[in-house]
């Protein structure tokens, strides 16, 4: 499960069933309005691969361009299982 704020920031956190574990990707402050946006792309940072559903304009596709602006340099690999 992907935290985008940090878990100390709440007074319980508890991982939800079914969850093997969580990331909190951010090793310094990162302002709360700008944490949901720069804890998905340092997720995409992160990765090799990129499994998504995007069929629709919106956050989503956002985060996919940015995903595609990394392939073209190489640095992941893109798989959109909306337009299979």
């Amino acid at each position: 499960m992907l935290l985008p704020y940090h878990p100390g920031r709440h007074d319980a956190f508890a991982l939800p069933e079914g969850f093997d574990g969580s990331v909190f990707p951010f090793d310094k402050p990162v302002p709360p309005r700008l944490a949901i946006i720069k804890a998905n792309e340092a997720m995409i940072d992160r990765s090799d691969y990129l499994i998504c559903y995007v069929a629709h304009f919106g956050k989503a596709q956002e985060f996919l361009e940015y995903a595609q602006r990394r392939k073209k340099k190489g640095l992941i690999h893109i798989c959109n299982i909306a337009i299979i």
